[in-house]
């Protein structure tokens, strides 16, 4: 996934605005004494529908598309620095989500050029209107970037984005309970209505973005690896929050944001985080240093999650077959590497039982046939397959409830590499803390 500094309305799903209905808005004015007092109003009214209250007053501000490029350009070569972007561009290549040769720098400009009608900055504490949307959807706008405001005043959320570098699943979690929030604010703001009493908004919101595809050519022609990110924290956060009020009976957002979710799973499978939660494992990949050799660099290391599992099964498989192979995640590691002959993928995972390793196992070997030109199987056992591919070897293999894939490697690195990765410790994550001692489950 990528990451950002700042929490921004998506334009797909104001298409919302539409469905429920929003000729009574007030246009904001331009003038800043009477835009002051326009958002005040409106923060006392997202405060109320959050429960959230205002400890201090937020600064508004329009800025002009032509300024809106050169802000998202400063942002992502914040969080993405050229060594950092290049990993995470060639690892999203390595994987199969992104053809070779995608300008990903350039997708993400584009994509938000065309997709943020506002924003709210943690780090200046400003909320900022883009010029050009029509009146009516200023206020809307504002009322989803004030929530922001107002949790951030209580929660701090820039720590809660960049707290975790090597985590982007934990960090997709956290930004579906904070996007997932503040649509359900800005909805309530539009229908008057109680959030936990409206019929589930997920497949509403998904009408409501289908609807509105040909209008946004950029994210319709978007990889759906970018798609689904993008949509992702709106929609299945929105989901997770309706769920969360329905089982708690309460908005005391204090308690949501003191227990996030801590995977992309536990906001896809409510269950999961609810009485019977299944907190993830982390797994530990250090141990690759010892044998890696010292001409490789390592381009980036991560966690994928369930969500992105999911999308990569489904990218050269049926999505019949990428939820029922994803379901049983239970933790993983991967390190990407530049090799002498190309990148090399090592990636260790971890699921719920040695059944759920065995459908991701058998979805995976599907996999490979289709996502390389050319594969020959040159060896084949009961719980591991090796092939020759135009790139180079590719290997997978299944202990119990852990799976291993090493993509792009040479014969005489390959069992090396296979000895550190199983010797890997995983660490059973508890609430408020993780074990201090690295323990084999």
């Amino acid at each position: 996934m990528w990451r950002c500094r700042f929490l921004f309305s998506l334009t797909l799903v104001l298409a919302l605005v539409f469905l429920c209905g929003a000729a009574l808005i007030q246009p904001a004015s331009t003038q800043e004494e009477e835009l002051s007092q326009w958002a005040d109003e409106i923060l006392q009214q997202v405060s109320r529908l959050s429960g959230l209250s205002v400890k201090h007053k937020v600064q508004v501000k329009f800025k002009e598309r032509a300024e809106l490029r050169s802000y998202l350009l400063s942002k992502i070569d914040e969080e993405y620095p050229p060594a950092r972007l290049e990993g995470w561009q060639k690892s999203l290549v390595k994987f199969g989500f992104l053809p070779a040769g995608t300008d990903v720098k350039e997708l993400l400009l584009s994509l938000y050029q065309e997709q943020v009608g506002g924003f709210y900055d943690p780090e200046t504490k400003q909320l900022f209107l883009v010029k050009g949307y029509p009146d009516q959807l200023r206020a809307v706008i504002a009322s989803h970037e004030l929530t922001h405001a107002l949790q951030d005043q209580h929660f701090d959320l820039l720590s809660l984005l960049t707290d975790s570098s090597d985590n982007d699943d934990l960090i997709l979690a956290r930004q579906a309970v904070i996007e997932g929030v503040a649509t359900a604010v800005m909805i309530e703001y539009l229908t008057g209505g109680q959030l936990a009493e409206l019929p589930e908004l997920g497949p509403l919101m998904k009408s409501a973005v289908e609807l509105q595809m040909g209008f946004t050519p950029v994210f319709s022609s978007a990889p759906s690896y970018f798609q689904r990110h993008l949509l992702f924290p709106y929609l299945e956060g929105t989901t997770f929050y309706q769920n969360y009020l329905k089982q708690m009976k309460s908005k005391d957002l204090s308690h949501l944001f003191s227990r996030l979710p801590r995977s992309t799973e536990q906001v896809i499978h409510f269950e999961k985080y609810g009485e019977a939660e299944d907190l993830p494992v982390m797994v530990d990949l250090s141990r690759l240093q010892e044998v890696i050799p010292a001409d490789w660099r390592l381009l980036y290391g991560n966690v994928m999650g369930e969500l992105d599992v999911e999308m990569l099964i489904q990218t050269f498989l049926s999505d019949h077959e990428a939820k029922a192979a994803s379901r049983g995640w239970d933790g993983d590691s991967y390190h990407t590497y530049q090799g002498r002959e190309g990148v090399v993928l090592i990636w260790l995972s971890t699921w719920d039982s040695p059944g759920d390793a065995r459908e991701f196992y058998t979805a995976y070997k599907r996999l490979i046939k289709k996502k390389y030109r050319r594969e020959r199987l040159e060896e084949e056992g009961e719980n591991s397959s090796l092939w020759q591919t135009e790139e180079a070897l590719v290997y997978l293999e299944m202990r119990g409830e852990d799976v291993l894939v090493v993509e792009g490697i040479s014969k005489p690195l390959l069992s090396p590499v296979i000895r550190a990765a199983f010797s890997e410790s995983k660490v059973p994550v508890f609430r408020g803390k993780q074990l201090s001692q690295s323990a084999r489950r």
